[in-house]
């Protein structure tokens, strides 16, 4: 992964990368996202969550805009 990323970055942007990754906070922070994933019952990406008139739909897998769209706008106030 390394080598993919440096190869899409700057040099600069990759440094400024690797030092962001020494941060212990980060890895904090993807066990907080990983517990809330498994909380959620998330088991693959995509997954998203649209929270709507006090009720939260769980949307796996990539979707169509067209599809997302006519969705949310049957949900949304209009």
């Amino acid at each position: 992964v390394e080598g993919t990323v440096a190869r899409a970055l700057s040099p600069e942007n990759f440094a400024r990368v690797k030092e962001h990754l020494k941060d212990p906070t980060i890895d904090a922070q993807i066990d907080r996202d990983l517990a809330a994933a498994q909380r959620k019952g998330v088991r693959s990406t995509p997954t998203y969550f649209i929270t709507a008139q006090g009720k939260e739909q769980k949307i796996v897998g990539a979707t169509q805009y067209d599809i997302l769209k006519r969705y949310l706008d049957s949900i949304l106030p209009q």
